[in-house]
């Protein structure tokens, strides 16, 4: 049996607004009585073994889980681990949760709209559950384009939401000297699609047949 064998794209897809299609895979019980969106961490992807297994954990107490790839992740459209903002990352999400009122989500799955809800966050997850949550809650405005767009939406949502729930999230970066952080920003601005040294970090040294197993990179770049 091959532990790393990833789902199947779903066939699901939702544009978002920089014409990149997000892939979406949705896990419901027979009779649904709420909605848990998740929001998957930074090099990760939602149609991993764990994911379904997180899915039938919630179908069992009769909540749906509706999982997206971010851009750039698994099925999704994007350069693959490429994100240049995280604007981008709350605009995905926001156009989701817009989807999920409006648009293909609405029709394909129409009683989502009718459950409370909760979005679920691991790593950048996380820290995008914690954004996307408040300016749901209007404790912060909503600063992407994309946001202010969907500000109504986002109102006749505001009901429906229940709360966060988080895993690990991305709140804080290490605090680098002053002259690390414009280093980085300046590499990162010249070169967006260079790879971490592996002097710096050397993800083979972690474990060896884990990085190298054909089966298990094809697992990451969900091939």
């Amino acid at each position: 049996m091959n532990t790393f064998q990833n789902l199947h794209s779903s066939g699901v897809y939702v544009k978002n607004n920089r014409l990149e299609n997000l892939h979406i895979r949705i896990n419901q019980p027979h009779k649904s009585t709420g909605l848990v969106i998740y929001l998957h961490g930074y090099g990760a992807h939602n149609n991993r073994p764990p994911i379904e297994h997180l899915a039938n954990y919630f179908n069992h107490d009769g909540l749906t889980l509706l999982t997206f790839d971010f851009h750039g992740h698994g099925y999704s459209d994007g350069t693959r681990g490429l994100v240049n903002s995280v604007n981008n990352l709350i605009d995905d999400t926001l156009v989701i949760i817009h989807d999920i009122y409006n648009e293909t989500i609405s029709t394909q799955y129409p009683h989502l709209r009718t459950l409370p809800f909760f979005i679920m966050g691991h790593s950048m997850g996380g820290g995008t559950a914690i954004l996307v949550s408040s300016i749901i809650k209007n404790t912060l405005l909503p600063f992407t384009d994309y946001g202010k767009a969907i500000q109504k939406t986002l109102n006749d949502v505001n009901n429906n939401f229940k709360g966060t729930i988080l895993i690990c999230p991305v709140v804080k970066i290490t605090n680098f000297s002053l002259f690390i952080r414009q280093l980085l920003s300046y590499v990162s601005y010249l070169f967006p699609h260079l790879s971490v040294p592996t002097f710096i970090i050397d993800e083979n040294n972690y474990n060896e047949f884990t990085w190298t197993n054909p089966d298990y990179i094809k697992y990451i770049v969900c091939k």
